[in-house]
């Protein structure tokens, strides 16, 4: 009797599930594939002798992509960058309304209404008070959450945040001169290019310096 000996390639299914695919531009099903080589009888497959690498498959369209392209969720990106947005806003003005130590029923109102007006729905008095509390825990200046905001927003957002800043500034009726310093700081720490700043201040009548 004659035994054949030989190799050859064998494709496996590791892992399924929901991805995004690039070339389809949505969410589609995938399944991740190995490739190996395994010694065979009869080119009948047996045992493996070498791993050849991976890769992710869309079973809509068939393009295949390195393991990495699970690690990409746009929609969960998004996600992260809009909450990042809404409560890095809401930090800067509780962090200004704040920074003479006492807060004011105006200013409150104030930062109720502009995040309100921002997220697009109400948010409770009991949400707005720990909200408050954790900003007076971690104590960081609306400078330095504006500098952690300036990567993830574009201009767009970095306008609001500085609107923001700008109507609890005004909350008491008058800006004073060191909120006043600390609005241009944000508005650095933003990176908003400087005319874009001015033009946004002129429209506040808030004073240059």
């Amino acid at each position: 009797m004659f035994l054949i000996f030989g190799t050859s390639g064998s494709t496996s299914v590791q892992d399924s599930g929901q991805f995004y695919c690039p070339e389809c531009d949505d969410y589609k099903n995938y399944e991740h594939k190995k490739v190996q080589k395994k010694a065979s009888l009869f080119f009948i497959p047996l045992v493996p002798i070498e791993d050849l690498g991976d890769y992710v498959e869309c079973q809509d369209c068939k393009a295949t992509y390195k393991k990495s392209v699970l690690d990409h969720d746009p929609k969960a990106e998004e996600e992260k960058i809009r909450s990042l947005y809404y409560f890095g806003t809401l930090d800067i003005m509780i962090s200004i309304a704040h920074a003479d130590g006492v807060l004011l029923k105006e200013e409150i109102t104030e930062i109720r209404n502009t995040f309100e007006s921002i997220i697009g729905s109400e948010v409770s008095e009991e949400f707005l008070n720990q909200q408050i509390e954790k900003s007076k825990e971690t104590n960081y200046s609306p400078v330095q959450v504006a500098s952690a905001l300036a990567a993830h927003l574009n201009d767009v957002g970095k306008e609001r945040v500085l609107r923001g800043a700008i109507a609890i500034s005004k909350a008491d009726g008058v800006i004073q001169n060191e909120e006043l310093v600390m609005l241009h700081d944000i508005s650095k720490a933003l990176l908003l290019p400087k005319t874009y700043a001015n033009g946004i201040f002129g429209e506040e009548e808030v004073k240059l310096i």
